[in-house]
């Protein structure tokens, strides 16, 4: 081993490297705890991500699902305002007919729609609107017919017998198939 002379610059001049050494490790070390915390933090909003993108599927689903029934209520809405506007119409011609029938006569229209009582105008229409809706869910209006027994029913009825593979008439209980039900127009 070679000794040096010792010099006070280099002494001054090693002192401050081993400085600059001790420095530098704990520099080192504070990046290494530094790093350690994003990676932490990174694998947590990682996670969060994951759990986001996951409820982001199920509500985009829903959403889906949403929109099909909406559009399936719009349906059934056009269909009501349909049958309204015709009942309308209806009405609006029996009155016109009531009216004609009334000048023909020599009889006021007044009179003429007297000669019924409201309780049995209201018990006629009760009558004809039970005629109408369906026997099953007393809801909706009657609109297709199973061919095989002539028995009528609303198309979400028999589409939910056809559904759950009940293909027997609800009033008669005689098997049908899709083939036996056709759309029916009152």
């Amino acid at each position: 081993m070679i000794e040096l002379p010792y010099s006070p610059e280099f002494s001054s001049n090693s002192q401050e490297i081993e400085k600059k050494l001790a420095n530098s490790e704990e520099r080192i070390q504070a990046l290494k705890k530094e790093l350690e915390t994003t990676v932490s933090d990174w694998s947590e909003a990682d996670a969060k991500i994951s759990i986001i993108n996951s409820q982001l599927v199920k509500t985009a689903k829903r959403n889906d699902e949403l929109i099909a029934e909406l559009e399936t209520e719009q349906i059934e809405k056009r269909k009501l305002q349909d049958a309204l506007d015709v009942a309308v119409r209806k009405a609006s011609e029996a009155t016109d007919k009531l009216n004609e029938f009334a000048q023909k006569e020599g009889v006021s229209s007044g009179a003429m729609a007297s000669a019924f009582t409201v309780e049995q105008l209201n018990t006629q229409v009760a009558v004809l609107k039970n005629r109408l809706s369906c026997p099953v869910c007393h809801v909706r209006d009657k609109d297709c017919i199973i061919m095989r027994c002539r028995h009528m029913f609303c198309k979400h009825c028999v589409d939910e017998n056809i559904q759950n593979r009940s293909r027997k008439c609800p009033s008669c209980g005689l098997k049908f198939s899709e083939k036996d039900v056709d759309d029916v127009w009152l």
